[in-house]
């Protein structure tokens, strides 16, 4: 490997490292995120779950309180208070209340006449939720007062968010309409009551959320993005051993993908310098008679071991390094070796050779063929030049080559059409001779395919521009009938045969030849009879 290819594989190898470490890297951001967003919710449905058990738990005291006769205020009355209070610790006291002014509380009678606040947000199950309320001698500490009818509870709004939490995850407890009843670690309340606003929230203002709702309350849940960075780092100690195995795993798929590839072009270049390309031929058969009229030749590339390669597997490369027109211009050798006494003899056969269309723009193939025949009696209409439907894209370019080659007498096919592009304002400026249907449309004739209905319009294009027409692929006998009844001219395909070395295709014309003239010849007895 010289320096270059070297340092092209450092390099691409070096990116291709570099991109799997970073996909790894968001691929942990992302999981770090979901793994918090999680805990995040789990302590919103704490939450609000705590609270919701706290609010029944002082709607069940305060009813069974009503459903109680005894006097208001009396020793009997307050002990009862007093023990509920006791008991339930959450509760901060217990009164009683008449006409909106406190009575008395768990642990005494009052006179001082403290008046509940008009500031208060009704439950479903009848309760009230009072702010802003004080205790009975502690002034300047508001609670959260719970009321049914004659009674209130005392609720520290702390209670409410007495989680142990980091100091970075925020909580609020809201009602329904947007009161706030507690928080922790400062949330923004603005933010806060924007969020209860949306569904499925997750991200807000750099701020991972997490909201759990139930009929009369909601609890949201915060941490912002910043400090999901120390959870980040934690993680990626997990993912770093995966993360190392894939970087290596990338850097040396491209190493060995990059190495053969640069074996291949050593490869490819030894291949030309020793003329290790050979040439099959697969029959073209005229649909109407079944005569053989004409063949494709198909390049392979034949190792010293005999390993025979197929064309896919090297044409980019050659492509790409301008190999391919040494390979093409051995290969247009071959064929007319091959077929310098069958063409002279036979008038109406033909080959069709694959060409890349930049040969045939800047007319090089054209000089090359006539340089290749010119002392041979073969004559240039019976050479097709083919090129794909996807390479010829340039139409302004290549009109004039094809022109050139018209006037020469040569027939211009597009091949494997329907793959690409093209339309019929396209075919019509290029002026093409023969339309070959690619074989993904011929293998569904005649079975309701969408593919089937292509084929069909494909026909009717080329018919509509006088094009011969060529089926590729046919593979079997309903498929040519299918063919026939639109007037396709001509098909090739493992029905009528496979592509074969010269010698093998000679044999097959002289059997096809001998086979269509005992055809004719039994027809014609027929006929006299």
């Amino acid at each position: 490997m010289n320096h270059r290819n070297f340092l092209s594989v450092f390099i691409l190898s070096t990116i291709g490292a570099m991109l799997s470490f970073a996909i790894t890297l968001y691929f942990s951001w992302i999981w770090t995120e979901q793994i918090q967003y999680k805990e995040l919710s789990r302590l919103a449905d704490l939450t609000v779950h705590r609270t919701h058990v706290l609010f029944q738990e002082s709607y069940q005291v305060m009813k069974s309180f009503e459903a109680m006769s005894f006097t208001p205020c009396s020793k009997e009355h307050i002990a009862l208070m007093r023990q509920a209070n006791s008991h339930l610790h959450a509760f901060d006291e217990v009164e009683y209340v008449e006409n909106g002014i406190v009575k008395c509380s768990a642990y005494e009678l009052t006179d001082n006449k403290l008046q509940i606040p008009s500031s208060r947000h009704a439950l479903s199950n009848g309760l009230e939720i009072i702010f802003n309320m004080q205790r009975l001698k502690i002034e300047d500490y508001d609670e959260i007062a719970l009321r049914y009818n004659n009674y209130i509870i005392l609720i520290d709004p702390m209670r409410l968010t007495d989680i142990i939490v980091d100091s970075y995850i925020k909580i609020a407890v809201v009602t329904r309409d947007g009161h706030i009843l507690s928080t922790l670690n400062n949330p923004d309340l603005s933010l806060v009551k924007n969020l209860l606003k949306n569904n499925n929230v997750f991200m807000q203002h750099n701020e991972l959320v997490a909201i759990s709702k139930m009929p009369d309350l909601s609890a949201v849940v915060m941490q912002s993005r910043r400090s999901l960075v120390n959870r980040w780092y934690d993680e990626l100690i997990l993912f770093f051993p995966f993360s190392l195995l894939m970087t290596t795993l990338v850097a040396v798929i491209i190493v060995w993908a990059l190495r053969r590839r640069l074996s291949t072009l050593g490869e490819l270049k030894t291949a030309v310098t020793r003329h290790e390309f050979i040439v099959h031929y697969q029959p073209l058969i005229e649909l109407k008679t079944g005569a053989c009229v004409g063949v494709e030749a198909l390049m392979r590339w034949q190792r010293p071991d005999g390993t025979v390669i197929p064309p896919d597997s090297f044409v980019s490369v050659a492509e790409e390094n301008n190999l391919i027109q040494a390979i093409t211009d051995q290969v247009i050798a071959i064929i007319v070796n091959d077929f310098r006494d069958l063409l002279s003899t036979d008038r109406q056969l033909h080959v069709a050779i694959n060409i890349v269309a930049n040969d045939l723009k800047t007319g090089r193939i054209l000089k090359v063929i006539k340089e290749a025949i010119s002392n041979t009696d073969i004559h240039p209409n019976q050479i097709w030049l083919e090129v794909t439907e996807r390479e010829f894209m340039d139409v302004h370019a290549a009109k004039q080559s094809i022109k050139e080659a018209h006037d020469l007498g040569h027939s211009i096919a597009i091949d494997d059409f329907g793959t690409g592009y093209s339309t019929l304002s396209y075919l019509q400026e290029l002026s093409l001779d023969i339309l070959k249907i690619d074989k993904i449309f011929v293998r569904s004739l005649n079975m309701g395919a969408t593919t089937s209905v292509v084929a069909s319009e494909i026909i009717r294009m080329a018919k509509a521009l006088k094009m011969k027409i060529v089926a590729e692929g046919v593979e079997t006998q309903a498929q040519v009938d299918y063919l026939e009844t639109y007037d396709v001219e001509y098909g090739q395909g493992w029905l009528f045969a496979k592509a074969m070395p010269i010698k093998e295709f000679i044999d097959f014309y002289k059997r096809n030849k001998l086979l269509i003239f005992q055809m004719k010849k039994n027809f014609s007895r027929d006929d006299l009879r």
